[in-house]
C-alpha cells in the first residue's frame, strides 16, 4: 500500500515495522471497530486513517474530520453535535457527527475537547444516537470512529486530558505508528519516492543524493519524521535540480543533534560531519582529491578540516598541493 501523490507515503518501505503496520491495516480496515492511531508528529497518522477508511465497507460515504485543537471553543459543541430544530424555527446547523453518518468520523487530538463534550461524545458512541442541542428527540447515527493522538493515551488519561471511559471506546483497536528513526532502512525508498514526486511537481529534473549524503540521512534522528524528510527532499530539489546533492549540503540542513551509532548520547553535527569525512577519506585510501570530489567540497576545504582533526595524509596519498583546482 503506497501513498497517493498528495500524501506522504508513510506506508512505503520494507522494514519489519512498516510491514506489520500494513498487515494490521488489512486486518482492521474491513471492520467497523473504533481505532486509536498513536504516533509522533509527522509519522503519517492521517494517512493511516484514510487508508483504513478507503479499505472499509464505508468507503463510499464521508470521512469527516474533527480537528479538535483548531475548533473555536465557543462554537465547539455546535460544530461537532450541531444545533437547532426546523420545527421550532430555530436555524439548523448540522454537526460533524451527523455529516459522518454511515461513514467515518475522524477525531484529531480529542484531548482538546472539554470533559463535558468528551462525556457527550461517549454517550453518542454508546447509544449510536445524537442529542442535537435545540432539537427535541434523538437522531440515530451509524458511524465508525478513528482517533489520532500524538502522545501516549495512558499519559493523557493520567493527566486528566482524556476521560478514561471515552478512551476505552476509542481504543478498541490501537495502532501505533513507528517514528522514522525506528525504521531507518526505509529512508532510501522514501527518498527515491519523494525525489521523483517533487521533481514532477516542480517540473524539473530530479536531483541525486550522494552515497555519503544518504548515509548521513540514515543516521539522523528525524524529529519531524516523514514530513521532515519530504521537506528536506523538496529543499534539495529546489536548490539542486538535476544535480548531485553532497553530504556537505545535507549537513548544513540538519541543525539538531544526530543519533550516535551504538550509543545513547547524541552527537553534534560537527562530530557526524567529521566521521563522514574521515570514512570517505579511508574509502579512497587517503586520496584527498577524490575524497573532496565525493564530498562535494574543495580540496583546500578538505585539507583545512583534516588539519583541524589532526588527520595525517596516508602513505602514498596525493598531497593537496599537487592537485589542480
Amino acid at each position: 500500500m503506497r501513498g497517493t501523490p498528495r500524501t506522504p507515503p508513510i506506508l512505503l518501505g520494507q522494514s519489519r515495522a512498516i510491514q506489520e503496520l500494513r498487515q494490521k491495516i488489512r486486518q482492521v480496515a474491513p471492520t467497523s471497530e473504533s481505532v486509536l492511531i498513536v504516533g509522533e508528529n509527522g509519522t503519517g497518522k492521517d494517512l493511516v486513517a484514510r487508508a483504513l477508511h478507503a479499505a472499509s465497507r464505508r468507503q463510499e460515504y464521508p470521512l469527516v474530520r474533527v480537528p479538535c485543537a483548531a475548533l473555536d471553543p465557543a462554537a465547539m459543541e455546535a460544530e461537532i453535535f450541531g444545533q437547532g430544530d426546523p420545527a421550532t424555527g430555530m436555524p439548523v446547523r448540522v454537526g460533524r457527527i451527523e455529516r459522518a453518518d454511515r461513514g467515518t468520523l475522524l477525531l484529531d487530538e480529542v484531548t482538546h475537547l472539554p470533559p463535558a463534550l468528551q462525556a457527550k461524545l461517549r454517550r453518542v458512541l454508546d447509544e449510536r444516537s445524537l442529542d442535537r442541542p435545540g432539537f427535541a428527540g434523538a437522531i440515530p447515527v451509524d458511524l465508525r470512529v478513528l482517533s489520532l493522538l500524538q502522545r501516549s493515551p495512558s499519559e493523557e488519561v493520567a493527566a486528566g486530558r482524556l476521560r478514561q471511559e471515552l478512551y476505552y471506546r476509542l481504543a478498541v483497536v490501537p495502532i501505533e505508528i513507528p517514528p522514522l528513526r525506528q525504521r531507518r532502512e526505509d529512508i532510501p525508498d522514501l527518498c527515491a519516492h519523494f525525489l521523483q514526486l517533487v521533481a514532477e511537481r516542480l517540473h524539473c529534473a530530479p536531483c541525486v543524493f550522494a552515497r555519503e549524503a544518504l548515509d548521513l540521512l540514515a543516521r539522523y534522528d528525524w524529529p519531524g519524521n516523514v514530513r521532515e524528510l519530504e521537506n528536506l527532499v523538496t529543499r534539495a530539489t529546489v536548490l539542486h535540480a538535476g544535480e548531485r546533492v553532497t553530504v556537505a549540503a545535507v549537513a548544513d540542513w540538519l541543525e539538531v543533534p544526530l543519533a550516535a551509532p551504538g550509543g545513547d548520547a547524541a552527537e553534534r553535527l560537527s562530530a557526524v560531519e567529521r566521521r563522514h569525512i574521515e570514512a570517505t577519506l579511508e574509502r579512497f585510501q587517503g586520496h584527498r582529491a577524490r575524497t573532496a570530489q565525493a564530498l562535494g567540497i574543495g580540496v583546500r576545504t578538505l585539507s583545512a578540516k583534516l588539519k583541524e582533526y589532526g588527520t595525517q595524509p596516508a602513505a602514498g596519498a596525493v598531497p593537496s598541493a599537487h592537485v589542480a583546482f
